[in-house]
């Protein structure tokens, strides 16, 4: 609960309703595994990630504890996983 409602507070405008990417915005964050997720949230804090429109990601990086990294990332795959399951085959 604490991963979804940081993520509809501070990422969704961003990242989308389901961390896809916003074209020429941001981008997909749903597909990343979660070694990948704290790396690129720690470069955010150190400074060595500078692409695209880091500069405005940089303060909610600011922000989010390791716990926070992990509780958005367990919700995107919950939410991720759960539109996988629903989706009929043909």
């Amino acid at each position: 609960i604490s991963g979804k409602k940081l993520y509809i507070n501070k990422c969704q405008s961003c990242h989308g309703e389901k961390g896809e990417v916003l074209t020429g915005f941001s981008r997909a964050i749903n597909d990343l595994n979660l070694e990948d997720f704290e790396i690129t949230i720690r470069d955010y804090n150190n400074g060595s990630y500078d692409r695209g429109t880091a500069f405005s990601m940089l303060p909610y990086a600011a922000l989010m504890s390791k716990d926070d990294v992990k509780n958005v990332y367990v919700y995107l795959q919950s939410i991720n996983q759960t539109e996988k399951k629903e989706t009929p085959k043909n």
